[in-house]
């Protein structure tokens, strides 16, 4: 068995310089700007000058300077005590400058040159070091290659869009760059300026999930933070609140900072949002519904979100109007005679159009308290009109008030509050119906029974019409519980086959009806109960249904038919 033996572990530092010489270390060979301009923000410096002539470019700041040039020669070494993240590497990415052939640093007392070729082509890095009679505050720092004057226009452009973002004046060949607040271009329809421990932020609002801030540190962009949802904007990360990854650092580290920081944007992020939604217009609403029930829950929100018109609303959703005014042609030939022992026990309801919903902010109210009061009402959400165009006829014909949920967000305040969805009509109503009384009890009834008569000749059907007493509730019910009854006005019925006018309804008292044919008396008496009498007979003889365009059109073509047919036996 041999002895253990201790081996060095040890740094191949030409190896790593290499590496940045051939670009595979940092993503642009301008990324020495942004380094030259971090290296004076954590100097504490207040003015920078920069010289771009030729092939030379001088950065000089008026920082605190280093006393020992080892602190700024020594890779991964960081002088600065605002940072313990090992930065030091950063002032060597101008060895990432093509062709770049020498290099000197100046600070304090003492100035140091590195040849660049001779660097690489001896395998020792070092520099040449002279101390200087003078104090010189600060850094200079001076770059010397063919890429400066080849490229000086990209490299104007990055020194002046670095520059504008940075809290000290910059001047670039004596002309001052004028200063830009990083967070300026921040703009949407709703931002909001944040402060905390690990960073500032200004956050606008995003109708789609895709967006992410960027994420700057000290004055620069390290990329684009992806651990958030529904925002973009500006992030600007305080010392040590996250740990970059070296040496470019432009990616954040997976660790428990990570975490925490991710935690404080997503806070922020929701506080976003319940000041936006507070102050939302209705189509605002709509348009970001979807990230805000990802962020917020319905008690955030749902004080918002339901616009004026919708608790206005009585008879909910207006009926359909055919584009064309004649669609369907009738004759006696299709009406379906095999059908008339048919048991159709709806209920008539005038129809009330829900008001123009055009708010441009729903204001504030307490939803619980208002939808207490919703207990005739349904609800069907827009996407799903087509759907279920029939189940809002039916609804709408038993005089419930039928709301559209336009986003998720309305969709979620309903189902909160067991408001009940559309498609629960059948388990939530139970209708409770007396027919009696059924017969002629006065001459009048009579005369108005025959005055019918032609009706049924014209169909080439049995007698058809009756005159009774019919009496209707209509119970309402959220699951086992009965939320409301009430007592429903009818004027007509079908039920076995049969039309059953109701006699109230009909109020026939208030004609002369002598039964010596069609006079005066007789038209006021026909074109007060026709209405009744034309909606009956659609769904005796066409089966419509009830606030449907099928059902108004055959409804009026009856109509026009027995006017005609009316006046002709004048």
């Amino acid at each position: 068995m041999h002895e253990p033996i201790s081996v060095p572990i040890t740094s191949d530092v030409i190896g790593k310089l290499r590496k940045i010489q051939n670009g595979t270390v940092f993503d642009s060979p301008l990324v020495f700007v942004t380094e030259l301009f971090q290296n004076a923000y954590r100097a504490r410096a207040k003015t920078v000058q920069i010289t771009l002539r030729d092939d030379t470019l001088i950065f000089v700041d008026d920082g605190c300077g280093a006393g020992n040039p080892k602190t700024i020669l020594t890779l991964d070494y960081s002088h600065w005590q605002s940072t313990d993240e090992g930065f030091g590497i950063g002032f060597w990415s101008v060895l990432g400058i093509p062709g770049i052939q020498e290099c000197r640093i100046t600070s304090r007392k003492w100035t140091a040159r590195i040849d660049i070729p001779t660097l690489f082509a001896t395998g020792t890095p070092a520099a040449t070091v002279v101390r200087l009679p003078a104090f010189h505050h600060g850094f200079a720092v001076a770059l010397t290659a063919p890429y400066l004057r080849d490229h000086a226009d990209a490299i104007v452009a990055e020194i002046a869009r670095v520059g504008a973002l940075q809290p000290y004046t910059v001047t670039l060949n004596g002309r001052a760059i004028e200063r830009q607040d990083v967070f300026i271009d921040v703009t949407g329809e709703f931002t909001k300026d944040f402060s905390t421990r690990l960073f500032t932020a200004r956050l606008a609002v995003a109708d789609r999930g895709w967006h992410s801030p960027t994420l700057y540190y000290e004055r620069r962009t390290v990329c684009e933070y992806a651990d958030t949802l529904g925002v973009r904007g500006i992030i600007e990360m305080k010392p040590r609140a996250l740990t970059l990854k070296e040496p470019d650092r432009k990616q954040i580290v997976r660790d428990a900072k990570r975490e925490t920081f991710a935690s404080a944007i997503s806070k922020c992020t929701r506080d976003l949002y319940r000041a936006f939604v507070r102050q939302a217009t209705t189509d605002q609403i709509a348009r970001y519904a979807g990230v805000i029930d990802d962020l917020l829950s319905v008690s955030e929100y749902e004080a918002y979100v339901l616009d004026d018109a919708m608790f206005a609303e009585i008879g909910g959703i207006p009926a359909p109007v055919p584009d064309d005014p004649d669609p369907f042609v009738f004759s006696t030939a299709t009406i379906d005679r095999a059908a008339f022992d048919r048991a159709d026990e709806d209920l008539v309801s005038p129809a009330v159009p829900a008001p123009n919903s055009h708010a441009t902010r729903p204001r504030k109210r307490s939803v619980r308290s208002e939808i207490k009061k919703w207990k005739r009402t349904v609800w069907v959400s827009a996407d799903e009109l087509d759907d279920v165009r029939e189940l809002v006829a039916k609804a709408r014909y038993y005089g419930l008030t039928v709301v559209t949920a336009t986003n998720v967000l309305q969709q979620n305040v309903f189902r909160k509050y067991r408001v009940p969805h559309i498609s629960e009509i059948e388990q939530n109503l139970v209708r409770r119906h007396v027919i009696s009384n059924v017969g002629v009890q006065t001459q009048k009834e009579a005369r108005y029974l025959a005055l019918l008569a032609p009706i049924c000749q014209h169909y080439q059907v049995p007698n058809v019409f009756r005159i009774g007493k019919i009496a209707m509730t209509l119970e309402v019910r959220v699951g086992d519980q009965m939320v409301d009854r009430e007592r429903m006005q009818v004027g007509g019925v079908v039920h076995d086959g049969v039309i059953i006018l109701d006699r109230a309804h009909l109020a026939l008292k208030r004609f002369r009806l002598t039964g010596g044919g069609i006079g005066q008396h007789e038209l006021k008496a026909l074109l007060a109960t026709l209405p009744t009498v034309c909606h009956e007979l659609a769904h005796l003889l066409y089966h419509t249904t009830d606030n449907t365009p099928e059902h108004f059109t055959t409804e009026r073509n009856i109509y026009d038919e027995l006017v005609t047919i009316y006046l002709k036996m004048r």
